[in-house]
């Protein structure tokens, strides 16, 4: 049973305690993977084209799986509320098929279009890094489809908040490529840990389907069905998926210009991410996946000023948290880089070039969390359409920020575009759905709950 609505309760309180710690796991151990990386291939070939393998497929994911949850999770809640639990199910298992058929042409479409256009992403690469780079990609495609199937087990999980085995399942593909690596990089090299990575992700939709089994959901593939529902579904994830598709753009144009840095550049960019993400993922997955069922909750039962004010309340926690954090990440990112990757191949050159960059990357945390809030607000109020508007934004002006800045500041330049594009991004969105709440408010004024 969900929280009472109205307040961060102690409930969302242990949620958030149980996604934190998990999340801790997930980033160990995909600390560990770029550890092992980072000693075995340093910032050299091999490394490069395991980034811009993984960069299509990862984006595929991005926007085709990582999605779902915030177009599902609000109209199934609604269903529930609605219609009942039957109801929900059999709107459950319609979602599963045109998940799973949107993952399989995803998967076969990367897999025709992947060698067309890896020329054009890594153009700073010899033919044969981009060589290199797209046989890993082909490990690594499978991943693409098993991962919708992943994303909608952990949204039908997380709307009933059991956060465990969602917690715990995506820790299984950096934890598959560390052991494909451990096990086979002797003989195989990169190619071990781009299966290790894709076999993860098999054992990943195995350990979900299990937790939804044992949840008491029947939700198997089902013939399409026409409803409205369905129709509603369809259109805000069209939406979100070609806003998702602009959105991931920004990281493989990121990515691309910097290729034509230097040699390297792309790998300590790489490397200047892996704390970044250590904070963001921690504190998105922890305030994402609570306060997406949380918010959903409170809107399909019109609650919009307890909406309002919880919302206020996440948005003042996460400022209190992220700015101290951030700015102690600048303080130490020396050692911290050095502590992390400077051994084996990675030299104290490599720990200069990555340290400058983590300090520029890490501007972003504030801006990061802040923009989960906002936009889990705007998906539990179903209008996920806006944000296919503000990707757009983003992409423009992450194109803007990096030709004005990389020629001033050469990669450190590149990397504070994504500051810009957060900070952007936060602002539309949390202007847009506080308006939209006071005017849902104001409609059914004076029998608003």
């Amino acid at each position: 049973m969900s929280a009472p609505p109205g307040r961060l309760s102690g409930s969302l309180a242990r949620n958030s305690a149980t996604i934190a710690g998990l999340t801790l796991v997930f980033s160990a151990i995909s600390l560990l993977r770029e550890q092992a990386t980072a000693a075995w291939f340093g910032s050299g070939a091999s490394a490069e084209a395991f980034v811009m393998a993984y960069a299509l497929p990862g984006f595929v994911i991005n926007t085709a799986a990582g999605i779902i949850a915030p177009v599902f999770t609000p109209m199934l809640l609604a269903a529930r509320h609605q219609d009942g639990e039957t109801a929900a199910d059999r709107f459950a298992s319609a979602t599963l098929t045109a998940t799973v058929g949107v993952g399989l042409a995803m998967a076969v479409l990367l897999g025709l279009a992947g060698p067309l256009v890896m020329p054009y992403f890594a153009a700073g690469f010899d033919p044969a890094r981009q060589a290199l780079a797209t046989e890993l990609m082909y490990l690594l495609i499978p991943a693409v489809a098993l991962s919708n199937v992943s994303y909608l087990w952990t949204a039908l999980l997380n709307a009933e908040h059991r956060f465990v085995a969602g917690g715990i399942a995506p820790s299984l593909q950096p934890l598959g490529a560390l052991i494909g690596l451990v096990v086979a990089g002797s003989w195989a090299g990169v190619h071990a840990m781009a299966a290790g990575l894709t076999i993860g992700a098999a054992v990943q939709v195995v350990l979900l389907a299990v937790a939804v089994r044992r949840a008491g959901h029947t939700i198997h593939l089902a013939p399409p069905r026409t409803s409205a529902r369905m129709a509603s579904l369809s259109s805000q994830y069209a939406a979100l998926f070609l806003g998702s598709v602009l959105m991931g753009s920004t990281l493989l144009i990121t990515q691309s210009m910097a290729t034509r840095i230097s040699a390297g550049a792309l790998a300590h960019l790489n490397f200047g991410t892996v704390a970044v993400l250590f904070a963001v993922g921690l504190g998105a997955r922890t305030v994402g996946q609570v306060l997406l069922p949380h918010f959903s909750s409170l809107a399909a039962s019109r609650q919009w000023g307890a909406l309002e004010r919880e919302a206020r309340r996440a948005l003042r926690l996460t400022w209190l948290v992220t700015v101290p954090a951030t700015l102690a990440l600048i303080a130490v990112s020396g050692p911290v880089v050095r502590l992390l990757f400077e051994r084996g191949a990675f030299t104290p050159d490599d720990t200069a070039a990555v340290t400058s960059v983590q300090r520029v990357l890490a501007l972003q945390i504030p801006f990061y969390i802040a923009n989960i809030v906002a936009v889990r607000l705007v998906s539990s109020l179903q209008e996920n359409r806006l944000l296919l508007w503000v990707a757009g934004g983003d992409v423009a002006l992450t194109i803007a920020v990096n030709l004005l800045l990389a020629p001033w500041l050469g990669l450190e330049g590149i990397a504070l575009s994504a500051t810009f594009v957060y900070a952007f991004n936060f602002s539309v969105c949390w202007w847009f759905s506080l308006r939209h709440i006071r005017q849902l408010a104001g409609a059914e004024a004076p029998g608003e709950r």
